[in-house]
């Protein structure tokens, strides 16, 4: 695996799980992506806004993080928490109200980009509040180096805000929302060419993935032994596992099915079918 650093910036997102009358805990979005780089053993630096930065340390510490660095800015607004029931395996959503927090560091944070010499970045921005507008700005001016491979993976309202970076991971409803078509080859070009994008991995459920870049496409299908119960919720994994083991910015078409199969493999043996997967 890669070992050089990657810069992940935007949201932490607390995801609580109800399995047999218990309550469990994990850290969801950029913490999706920690977990697996930490796996991975890649070196990362997480950049975020939380509204209790206190609990976001507390959570890293009994995770016994050791791959990556961590620097949270407090931000105004409350926990965003994500409610799921898990009953044999299968995830249920009960309840998602992620309350916008407002990153009051905005000018530090773009200098940490800035700055930053990580050759690939990724963000994770749902919860609208986690990157400042001045922070999307330096983005930007980072896609626009050529030795820069970026992932985003983000609500449809801010593609635009990202601009540029190498690749975007929406699911199917994203995208129509977002162009207002359904994704044909015809559109997923137009949607690279708005964004000026290298190219779009659709998320399409338990169809699993399209991959669109330089006109061309490629189709990649769940693996038979696994079945997707929530394969959008395990998008910024993936973006994590492609990111970790890719070194250019064309993704063939072999380094999407290995990471498929790794997620699968990861999530399966974990017995986590809350987080994506889980045995026919």
């Amino acid at each position: 695996m890669s070992s050089e650093n990657i810069l992940i910036l935007g949201d932490i997102l607390l995801d609580r799980y109800l399995v047999n009358s218990i309550y469990l805990h994990r850290i969801g979005c950029s913490g999706n992506i920690i977990n697996v780089l930490e796996e991975l053993k890649s070196k990362y630096l997480l950049v975020t806004s939380f509204p209790k930065p206190d609990l976001i340390n507390l959570i890293f510490d009994e995770c016994a993080y050791k791959s990556g660095s961590l620097i949270t800015f407090p931000a105004e607004g409350k926990t965003n928490v994500v409610e799921y029931l898990v009953d044999d395996g299968v995830t249920k959503q009960i309840k998602d109200k992620p309350e916008p927090v407002r990153n009051i560091n905005d000018l530090e944070m773009a200098e940490i980009i800035k700055n930053s010499c990580s050759k690939k970045i990724l963000v994770s921005d749902y919860g609208l509040g986690g990157i400042g507008p001045i922070s999307k700005e330096s983005l930007r001016e980072k896609f626009k180096d050529p030795a820069v491979i970026s992932f985003v993976d983000a609500r449809k309202s801010n593609y635009l805000d990202y601009f540029g970076a190498s690749w975007f991971f929406p699911t199917e409803d994203e995208f129509r929302a977002f162009l207002g078509q359904c994704p044909t080859k015809e559109s997923l070009k137009e949607f690279s060419e708005i964004l000026s994008a290298y190219g779009v991995i659709l998320k399409r459920g338990d169809r699993g993935l399209i991959k669109y870049t330089n006109g061309e496409e490629s189709d990649f299908s769940i693996p038979n032994k696994y079945l997707a119960v929530d394969v959008f919720g395990a998008g910024d994994m993936l973006m994590a596992i492609i990111a970790s083991t890719t070194k250019t910015k064309n993704l063939d078409d072999n380094t999407i099915r290995k990471a498929m199969l790794l997620l699968a493999e990861k999530l399966t043996v974990n017995g986590a079918g809350s987080l994506g997967f889980r045995d026919r």
